[in-house]
Order: structure tokens, then C-alpha cells, then sequence
């Protein structure tokens, strides 16, 4: 009877630890910055993608993978379409090896990250334009087991996406070993087609990911020692616009009970700057008299630190 307390006490503990284990993607905070550049890689499939599931481990060490071009993270009002989706807060380019840059237009909000339109040359309306439904690509929080049905609406379809967030663990590409990734499965009801990809916390980016309509993976070579493999609770905050040019919005995860909440700017040598009470979960930024720069915010609840990150402001 004594074993079997014990017995049953470890399994509540192990249980217990790997509950706390489980990553979850918070919000848009941990987005790369503008500045992060990648070089892109792909390859056959050789081997199969696996399953999901708690504490996996992916090892596609063994495929041959070719650089392809250079993945980078932009300010959306700098590129050279920026005007035909002004509701894009984040920008992305991939310049192949050979070619001209081909750009990516998201909205960051809250509550999820949805793509208003990709691979968009330096011609507005080319590419895939969903600025008429845009297509759903992450639901903030994201936990594990989680999933969403999410519609959108292009200039030539419309369709339904199924996303779960159906594994976590270590993913080991040709390149890199990363520790605590998050995968996420989209299955295409308007196709037979699903994707799978396998995202870093911090920078929150896919650094692998496979499509099995073309069998191939695809991914990021993104050095481990750049990634911060640490936990990101749910009650982090997210910024966004980032980087900030007017006034911005911050979000604070609706789980933490506000109590004397506010949130602190600092400039890189660490002056404060900007000391305003939050009473709100989303409660709006002024930019003021705020210079451009790159500064630290702080969000602080009863005096303690929950959420931690950067802000550019131009």
C-alpha cells in the first residue's frame, strides 16, 4: 500500500513537470525584429515528417538541403508596395538566389497573426492577394493540443484552413538542433495538401517546415545560439506596432489579474522614459515626444516584471 502511495505520488509529480513543459506561443511579442535576415534552405523529403506529440524528437539530419536565398524581416512602410495593403504591420521579403525580392504583408493584432497577401513583386496585386478575407496563420495563445478553423478569401478562391498545435520538442535540421519548438499541423480543406511547421519561441519563427504537396522541407538557418529556448508564459504582452512611427496598442494577456499594472520604457543605456499605468488589457501607446530609437519595455504587475521586450520606434 506504502509502494503504491509513493508509485502514484511520482506520477503526479511527472505529470505535473510535464504539464509545465509544454511551450506556448503567448502572442506576437517574440516576432523576429526588423534587421533579422536568414538564409533560406530546402530539399526532398526523404524522410517522412512523424507524428506530433509531448516531448518529441524530429531528426532530419540526414536531408539534403540547398540554399535557395535569403529570408529578412522588414519595415512594411519601406518596401515598394507598401500602399496597396496598408493594414500590414509586418513585412517580410525572400530574394532567391537568383531573382528579385518577393514580399510577404501580415496583421498582428491581440489575437492572432493573419496573411494579407505573399510572394508580391514590386507590382501591387501580384502574388496572392487576400485582402478581401485574409488567411489566418496563428491564434494567440497558442497551447498545446489547441486548434483553429480559420476561412479566407483570395483574388481567385476562397478556402478553409484547420490549424492544431499537435507537438512539441526537439527538431534537429541538417544545420541546427533547437530544443523546445512548438509544431503546428494546417491541413487545406480546399485541397488534399497539409503543412507542417516547427517554430522557435524567441524569435517566434518557423525554422523548418514541410508541405507535402511538393514533398519537400523547407527551412531557416538560424544559428541555436540565437534562439532562446526559455518558456514564454501567457501573460506576456505584445507591442505592435512594432516598429512604432504613431501610436501604438499593447495587449496584455487576458489570464493576469491587472494590479497596479504599468508598463516602462527605458532607452539602451537604461534612462527611463515612459512610465503609464495600465488598467486595461489593451490600453493605447502615445508616442509623444518619444525619439527614434530602439528601447526596453518592462510591464510590471504588484511590482513584479511579467513581460519583457523591445520596441523600435521610428
Amino acid at each position: 500500500m506504502k509502494c503504491t502511495t509513493i508509485k502514484i505520488a511520482l506520477m503526479s509529480l511527472c505529470c505535473t513537470s510535464a504539464a509545465f513543459a509544454q511551450p506556448v506561443i503567448p502572442n506576437a511579442a517574440n516576432l523576429p525584429a526588423v534587421g533579422f535576415t536568414a538564409p533560406i534552405l530546402t530539399g526532398i523529403a526523404t524522410i517522412p515528417p512523424g507524428a506530433g506529440g509531448a516531448g518529441v524528437t524530429w531528426n532530419f539530419s540526414t536531408v539534403s538541403m540547398a540554399n535557395i536565398g535569403t529570408y529578412a524581416i522588414l519595415n512594411p512602410a519601406t518596401t515598394p508596395v507598401a500602399a496597396a495593403y496598408p493594414a500590414g504591420n509586418y513585412a517580410l521579403s525572400v530574394t532567391p538566389t537568383s531573382g528579385s525580392p518577393l514580399y510577404s504583408y501580415y496583421i498582428t493584432s491581440a489575437a492572432d497573426m493573419k496573411e494579407l497577401a505573399n510572394s508580391v513583386t514590386t507590382t501591387a496585386g501580384s502574388g496572392v492577394n487576400y485582402t478581401s478575407g485574409p488567411r489566418k496563420i496563428l491564434k494567440f495563445p497558442y497551447a498545446y493540443l489547441d486548434n483553429f478553423t480559420g476561412t479566407y478569401t483570395s483574388a481567385t478562391t476562397s478556402g478553409t484552413d484547420y490549424s492544431e498545435y499537435d507537438g512539441y520538442g526537439t527538431l534537429i535540421t541538417p544545420w541546427a538542433t533547437y530544443t523546445n519548438v512548438v509544431r503546428i499541423k494546417n491541413r487545406y480543406t480546399s485541397s488534399i495538401g497539409y503543412a507542417i511547421n516547427w517554430y522557435t519561441l524567441n524569435p517566434l519563427v518557423s525554422v523548418f517546415s514541410f508541405d507535402s504537396m511538393s514533398n519537400r522541407y523547407t527551412g531557416l538557418n538560424v544559428s541555436a545560439s540565437n534562439i532562446d529556448i526559455r518558456n514564454v508564459n501567457t501573460e506576456a504582452a505584445a507591442i505592435w506596432p512594432n516598429p512604432l512611427t504613431e501610436n501604438g496598442t499593447i495587449s496584455i494577456g487576458h489570464n493576469l489579474q491587472l494590479t497596479d499594472a504599468v508598463l516602462e520604457l527605458t532607452d539602451i543605456a537604461g534612462k527611463l522614459i515612459m512610465h503609464q499605468p495600465l488598467t486595461a488589457h489593451t490600453s493605447t501607446i502615445q508616442r509623444g515626444q518619444l525619439k527614434s530609437g530602439l528601447y526596453i519595455y518592462q510591464v510590471k504587475n504588484n511590482g513584479i516584471c511579467v513581460a519583457k521586450g523591445k520596441l523600435a520606434v521610428q
